[in-house]
């Protein structure tokens, strides 16, 4: 599919109420998108780590979380003419649940839109005592790119790929995002701590933005160091923190990677707690 990048505005717009002036956004049309989900399903209310999954009790959560994917990022992207292909490695493969979930992602078609939706499940608990979320997220990017092919692949088909989370309620439209840039790589925000140590910025994991152009360099960079670090390396303390383990620090290996001009957010909103525990941001928040 040909890649077309529309302007939302051809000039700058002036915020009078902060005196700030704030870039003409650019929002995809006509793009091949793929949306890759991963994590834990049908999880019971609450905001501890590790919740379990797969409870009937939760179903009417997750299926609602899934609803808001539809309205604020499946739909508006279907809308402005993009083709949108879904991946599901969620870590729950033998739940009987998921096949409720993936009919919901299969349909409310817009306009005769086309969705492919492929799943493949894998238990994020291994022998190694490595993160869940690790593997999970490993997972995840295995699964796609066998799907398509491999990374070159990827890069080839898809103008741009969305890695989130399937336990998250979505409140705003992807096209709304207020400092997203589709052109480069994007987090969700910062934590609501500055560093996690010395020089280790900390960034929320719930959600990565990338062109395909990019995506080659970002899947060798994830699961090494400390992205999503797989693995303890005591020459290595960083790579033994549970917060990089997780996802936490990734910015700094991708600002390297990529150059500092390259690696955004789609928000400068920063929560005040751990982002589990606070859902002010308007965007997205753990339902």
């Amino acid at each position: 599919m040909t890649a077309v990048l529309a302007l939302c505005c051809l000039a700058a717009l002036s915020d009078g109420a902060s005196g700030l002036t704030i870039l003409a956004r650019v929002v995809p049309r006509q793009q091949a998108i793929a949306l890759v989900l991963r994590g834990g399903v049908f999880r019971p209310a609450g905001k501890k780590l590790g919740a379990p999954s797969c409870k009937d009790e939760a179903k009417p959560r997750q299926l609602n979380a899934v609803a808001s994917l539809m309205e604020f990022i499946i739909k508006p992207l279907e809308m402005h003419g993009n083709q949108v292909d879904i991946f599901v490695g969620d870590s729950d493969p033998d739940c009987p649940l998921m096949v409720d979930l993936i009919d919901a992602l299969k349909g409310n078609l817009t306009h005769g839109h086309k969705r492919a939706v492929s799943r493949e499940g894998a238990n994020s608990i291994s022998p190694s005592r490595a993160n869940p979320q690790a593997l999970n997220m490993r997972h995840s990017l295995e699964f796609f790119k066998k799907q398509v092919g491999d990374n070159v692949s990827a890069q080839e088909k898809y103008q741009l790929i969305v890695l989130t989370r399937l336990d998250l309620t979505w409140k705003s439209s992807i096209l709304d995002w207020p400092t997203a840039d589709f052109q480069g790589l994007n987090f969700f925000s910062r934590c609501d701590v500055d560093d996690i140590s010395d020089n280790m910025p900390c960034v929320s994991d719930i959600l990565q933005v990338i062109p395909g152009s990019m995506f080659g360099a970002f899947d060798e960079e994830v699961s090494t160091k400390h992205c999503f670090a797989l693995g303890c390396r005591p020459e290595d303390p960083m790579s033994c923190n549970p917060e990089c383990m997780a996802g936490h620090c990734c910015y700094r290996q991708m600002a390297g990677r990529f150059g500092k001009e390259q690696v955004h957010f789609i928000t400068d909103w920063r929560p005040k707690l751990p982002l589990r525990l606070d859902d002010s941001s308007g965007i997205a928040s753990f339902n």
